[in-house]
């Protein structure tokens, strides 16, 4: 019996992202707030025993387009704690803050 790859989970009308923290994981994620990307927006999550957040959508073809984004978030949010902090170069910092100049002067312009 093989692995069935994750899909959107039926609760009532609505489709939902649920996924369980990997083992190595669980109690360190556990009680996070992590932001998931659902159809253009964020949604801010806390973490217990699964990550369990609505698509938005009773129709499963527009659930299946809106849940890989949002599970591959919370994928990388398991390799980040994973990985723990990273330190960055002066030449990283540099990109990043002109990136966050741009942003601004995009927003604000």
């Amino acid at each position: 019996m093989g692995l069935r790859m994750p899909q959107p989970t039926l609760i009532g009308n609505r489709y939902y992202l649920r996924v369980a923290p990997p083992a190595d994981l669980a109690k360190a994620v556990k009680g996070q707030l992590i932001s998931i990307p659902i159809d253009g927006a964020f949604k801010s999550v806390r973490i217990g025993t699964h990550v369990k957040v609505s698509l938005g959508t009773s129709d499963l073809t527009e659930a299946l387009k809106r849940y890989l984004p949002a599970y591959q978030a919370v994928l990388a949010h398991w390799e980040a704690v994973r990985n723990g902090p990273q330190k960055l170069t002066h030449k990283t910092l540099f990109a990043l803050a002109g990136q966050i100049r741009a942003d601004w002067i995009n927003v604000f312009d």
